[in-house]
């Protein structure tokens, strides 16, 4: 999801919200072990 990746990026520039990263991540994972995707939409 490109709007998570930017998102990343900015967090990633401040080192106290790098546990975010690390959960979205876990997330993205959890949906790709689920539906072998990343579902995207509104």
């Amino acid at each position: 999801d490109w709007d998570s990746y930017f998102i990343i990026l900015d967090l990633s520039a401040l080192p106290h919200k790098l546990n975010l990263i690390e959960n979205m991540i876990d997330n993205f994972v959890n949906l790709i072990d689920k539906y072998d995707f990343i579902p995207d939409g509104n």
